[in-house]
């Protein structure tokens, strides 16, 4: 019988429909397929760069995340589908946005499997199958981006093995181009797999097709460079912001925590039992977990005895070779931390070790298994193969069923000999985890079998093909009967989870003008939920200093932390402070310097009536005798692997703040030094400061704050400890002050106190664009972090290289002010010269214009930015220029022309070809 005859797009139509019809359901009831925490990040750059077209706008930076960060590190950003998606209401723009995409790759599948020569009947079944995988369904839906970059995947191998059938060149440059979509769908480490998986298909096809080593060196070449010039746009403003951020803090990341991420060997056993571990099957990460859900291997127990069959059988077929050789290469990075040697060599490697998932590979190896699955399935057409995949089925079902029949019964048998009590546990594991996967064996056994019985005997004309149908129809009902339940998995989401409904909320929202919003969280979560976590400040307009974004600016996290080695990836999880309660009670100049005007307050950090103890400022601030003064040095032992300490009883009061001074000299390479106030029942973070020893010698100034409300009975000492120090440290001329300056200062006022919401609003701050009272020059921005409590960055400019001034603001006026994406405006009147600052954070790019001449743009406090005015009336002109998005869509454009001017020229020689 010949293949059906049904035109391609009838296809593509038919499995857009599918996923359509199983999750309509969740727009019509206002629901969200995706919770409402992964999915209004996700929401946010969807709908964010749409509604700036229409208002005709192209945000390269954006004035709602994270106090300025550049806005490549919003998902999906250039990304067309997205843009395209975004005009519609948020529900149906993300149940559109996901099925079109896992229908687009089950479309290609579909056509990559036609071109490996797999029958089309086959190709149609199994690109359903992978349709409702479980690996791009269930909850891997929480992770809209990745699954906006796997059907890329099928798409690029289609074109290439077109390339490779017909060696008609539009097909290499097609499958460049959904290479750079996969970049520009805003997952750089799952387009990274999708690009490598591609070139290395070809170049192993390439050889064993036996083409000339000059044709294979120009076509790899023309596959790298063009796929590269299509995802500039992305690579390159990406490049630049992890460039910049290096600087600022590491991009490494211990062993432990990339090995925490590899799954482990063991885990392929659950592609056969997928309960095997445990009745939960919601483990994302560890060693014996996946990248998404603990099934998602699973891919049921027909496809699995046809998988094997297949690789028994048919191991020759080329498609089945290379197909194992993927999934042996895949699976063994995503289990990397279990390979003795390999792990330490994979780790270091550039980028490699900085992909904290690898597991997230796994869809290549689901990709090739199910490429196996439909070569084999293909082969069975064949008489004597469908024969064969008989007797396998009915040995491997005899097989499996004797295996499991034995556990079962010997469980069976133990609970005779013990307490129920203790077997009943495992009584019942058994029930849930084997016995679904016999009844699915025997049955498929004896349907195979009774069907194969009967065709032959009382079937008419052609009972093989009749035979083979029957096996198909099985296949698709017995699996997808097994993964549907876990593939249609959801966390359905409230759209009024996404966007501010509630009135309080929407009273802060129209209030809120040109300031920010802080959550005060006290933890770095990404599941933590307020009306701004998860960029939900983009959707409804709010700037906001917290965000969930891939990459956050390290000093911001710096200052707020106060953490001394800061992984700038792992800083882009700002979604609160772990040092929250200082951040509001003795930070409030950082807040205010950065225009946060309201505080979420959910934990209770704050007064009710705003009152905090804070600071005067130091001028102002008197110091008592000093509480420690020790003559002489001291040296503190070289310290790694351990640590050492110097120790002095201290007098501490509550609600008083202490200047920390002391000079060092050290060989040492490497270490830190705490210095913290300590005693029995009493360890206070905000007690405990550190510093790092990059120079032979310094001179070191700390601020600490006791804010303990009763004095402990025991005694309490000051220390210096020493941690990870190779060398020893000489400390000279050390000394504890106690400043009188600790005071009652109103910084809150209630704003919002109800059942939903607790926030404050700060008195002290600072607006978008204001002038400085003082210039101060610091020799590096190591002063800022080592004084971060004792200094006054909302009234005084600290810059490095500076001269020192004081500035008269009387007659200084800032009006007009024109606050939108990429650049502010506003006119400045002063009658004397000034400093005006720009409260977002500074990033390479930023230009300052005054009268529409540049001028000098400064660093201000280790973070935001400013440029000195002179007296007058002026208009000046903050704006932001991305050198990596310039350089990257001008390559990307130049690309796109190129070829696009190739294929009309091929088309128009070709036209005039024929006429002749």
């Amino acid at each position: 019988m010949k293949d059906l005859q049904i035109k391609n797009w009838q296809i593509l139509l038919f499995l857009l429909a599918l996923p359509m019809a199983a999750y309509i359901k969740y727009p019509l009831n206002d629901l969200s397929i995706m919770d409402a925490g992964d999915g209004a990040q996700f929401l946010s750059g969807l709908q964010f760069q749409a509604n700036n077209i229409l208002n005709g706008d192209f945000a390269v930076w954006n004035k709602y995340l994270s106090a300025g960060v550049p806005a490549i590190v919003i998902i999906t950003i250039y990304y067309p589908m997205a843009i395209l998606f975004g005009f519609l209401p948020p529900a149906w723009s993300i149940l559109f946005y996901y099925c079109f995409h896992i229908a687009f790759g089950a479309f290609f599948f579909y056509l990559f499997l036609r071109e490996v020569n797999c029958n089309i009947k086959t190709s149609i079944i199994v690109s359903v199958i992978w349709l409702f995988s479980i690996h791009i369904g269930g909850m891997r839906k929480s992770h809209m981006n990745i699954i906006t970059v796997i059907p890329m995947l099928p798409v690029g191998m289609y074109f290439i093995q077109k390339f490779l059938n017909s060696n008609l060149l539009k097909w290499l440059v097609l499958s460049t181009v959904a290479l750079g979509l996969a970049f520009l769908g805003g997952h750089p480490q799952i387009a990274t797999y999708v690009a490598g998986t591609v070139f290395i298909y070809y170049l192993v096809s390439a050889i064993k097709k036996r083409m000339p080593f000059s044709a294979i060196v120009k076509n790899c070449g023309l596959l790298i460079f063009s796929s590269l010039g299509f995802s500039a746009l992305t690579i390159f403003p990406t490049a630049e912001i992890v460039l910049e951020y290096m600087r600022q803090g590491s991009s490494e990341i211990s062993f432990s925590f990339f090995s925490s991420y590899s799954i482990h060997p063991i885990k392929l056993i659950q592609m056969i039992i997928p309960r095997f571990f445990k009745e939960s099957i919601f483990m994302a990460y560890g060693p014996m977990n996946s990248s998404e859900m603990d099934i998602e291997l699973f891919m049921g127990v027909i496809v699995i005895i046809v998988i094997l069959f297949s690789v028994k059988t048919y191991w020759r077929h080329f498609h089945i070779k290379l197909s194992i050789l993927f999934c042996v290469i895949v699976f063994s990075y995503a289990a990397i931390a279990h390979i003795p040697v390999l792990r330490e060599f994979v780790y270091h490697l550039p980028i490699i070790g900085g992909f904290r998932v690898p597991s997230r590979a796994l869809f290549i190896f689901l990709f090739f298994m199910y490429v196996i699955l439909s070569i084999g399935i293909t082969r069975l057409s064949e008489e004597e193969s469908l024969d064969r995949f008989l007797r396998f089925q009915r040995r491997t079902a005899f097989v499996f069923v004797l295996v499991c029949g034995t556990v079962i019964l010997a469980i069976y048998v133990l609970t005779q000999l013990y307490s129920i009590t203790e077997i009943m546990p495992i009584k019942n594991y058994i029930h849930t985890t084997f016995f679904p996967l016999i009844i699915i064996a025997l049955e498929f056994a004896l349907v195979m079998s009774s069907a194969s019985i009967l065709i032959k005997h009382f079937g008419k004309g052609n009972c093989n093909n009749k035979f083979y149908n029957t096996f198909l129809v099985l296949l698709i009902i017995i699996t997808l009967g097994e993964t549907l339940p876990f593939s249609l998995m959801t966390h359905a989401s409230p759209i009024d989870g996404f966007v501010i409904r509630n009135k309080g909320n929407k009273r802060l929202k129209n209030n809120i003008g040109n300031y920010k919003i802080f959550d005060a969280f006290p933890g770095v979560d990404g599941g933590h939920m307020s009306f701004v976590s998860q960029n939900k400040g983009m959707v409804n307009k709010m700037s906001v200093i917290n965000s969930y974004i891939p990459y956050n600016n390290p000093i911001l996290y710096k200052l707020l932390s106060g953490d001394h080695n800061v992984q700038f990836n792992f800083s882009g999880l700002l979604t609160g402070s772990q040092n929250a309660r200082e951040n509001v009670l003795r930070q409030n100049d950082l807040l205010s310097m950065l225009g946060v005007k309201y505080v979420i307050d959910s934990n209770k950090l704050i007064p009710d009536d705003g009152y905090v103890t804070a600071m005067a400022e130091q001028e102002e601030a008197e110091i008592s005798e000093r509480m420690l003064n020790v003559d002489g040095e001291f040296t503190l032992a070289s310290s790694v692997g351990g640590y050492t300490l110097e120790q002095h009883i201290v007098p501490v009061k509550p609600y008083r703040y202490y200047e920390v001074r002391f000079d060092f000299q050290t060989n040492a390479q490497q270490g830190v030094v705490y210095v913290d106030f300590w005693g029995e029942n009493y360890d206070l973070n905000a007690c405990q400061q550190g510093v790092d020893i990059t120079s032979k010698s310094g001179h070191v100034l700390l601020n600490l704050f006791n804010d303990d409300s009763s004095v402990c009975p025991s005694d309490i000492y000051f220390r210096i400890v020493s941690v990870g120090l190779d060398d020893a440290l000489i400390v000279d001329n050390l000394q504890i002050s106690e400043y009188i300056g600790g005071i009652k200062e109103k910084m809150y006022v209630p704003y919002i106190i109800d059942d939903e919401n607790r926030i404050f609003e700060n008195v002290n701050v600072r607006d978008i664009l204001y002038f400085a009272d003082e210039l101060r020059n610091i020799d590096s921005i190591d002063y800022i972090f080592r004084n971060r409590y004792g200094l006054q960055l909302d009234k005084i400019n600290y810059v490095v290289g500076s001269e020192d001034k004081s500035y008269n603001l009387q007659g200084s006026i800032i009006k007009n002010i024109d606050f939108r994406n990429n650049a502010i405006t506003a006119t400045v009147e002063s009658d004397h010269e000034g400093f005006l600052n720009f409260s977002q954070c500074y990033f390479p790019g930023w230009r300052v214009y005054i009268d529409g001449k540049r001028a000098d743009l400064k660093v201000v406090n280790a973070l935001i930015m400013g440029v000195e005015i002179p007296w007058g009336t002026h208009e000046v002109r903050f704006s932001f220029v991305s050198a990596g998005f310039v350089l990257g869509a001008i390559i990307t454009s130049v690309n796109a022309i190129f070829w696009i001017a190739w294929l009309v020229i091929i088309l128009y020689f070709k036209k005039r070809r024929n006429k002749l």
